[in-house]
């Protein structure tokens, strides 16, 4: 393998966590509208969609809503299977995105935080106001288009 400029031999293992990670950090814009509003609807996917998680993220919420307790980093890393340094990223997006919040910093008085998913209702209304954000960019766009084409189509 070359890279910048020097060479490297040798076996590189990767896990199968990292390849993937890899992968759908790549992919993960390649969904656009069209795709999409033909897709099987699934919460899955939409949530995906909706707030650019990862396949790991989703996972990650999925967990937490399934447990229905409080779950510190530690515990959530070891459900999805990954290292805590990810974990605390994953729950770092879901956290912007109001997916999950920290219930307590001194969690059974371990030092640790825990979290918790948001109700339901929570979680639709955030998913709502950003399709509705991402409507209004769109429409936006297409007004932008039709401005910028206007009297440029030879068949007017």
């Amino acid at each position: 393998m070359v890279l910048d400029g020097e060479t490297f031999s040798g076996t590189f293992e990767y896990s199968e966590n990292q390849i993937y990670e890899c992968r759908e950090r790549t992919s993960i814009h390649t969904v656009n509208i069209k795709e999409q509003g033909r897709s099987e609807p699934s919460a899955s996917r939409a949530l995906e969609v909706i707030f650019g998680l990862t396949h790991s993220e989703r996972k990650t919420y999925e967990t937490i809503v399934e447990i229905d307790d409080p779950m510190t980093v530690t515990e959530i890393a070891a459900r999805v299977g990954c290292a805590e340094s990810s974990a605390y990223r994953y729950i770092d997006t879901l956290e912007e995105n109001g997916l999950v919040r920290c219930v307590t910093d001194e969690y059974e008085s371990t030092g640790r935080s825990a979290f918790v998913a948001n109700p339901p209702e929570v979680v639709a209304d955030r998913m709502e106001q950003e399709v509705a954000d991402i409507f209004g960019h769109c429409q936006q766009a297409v007004e932008d288009c039709r401005s910028t084409f206007e009297g440029t189509s030879s068949l007017s």
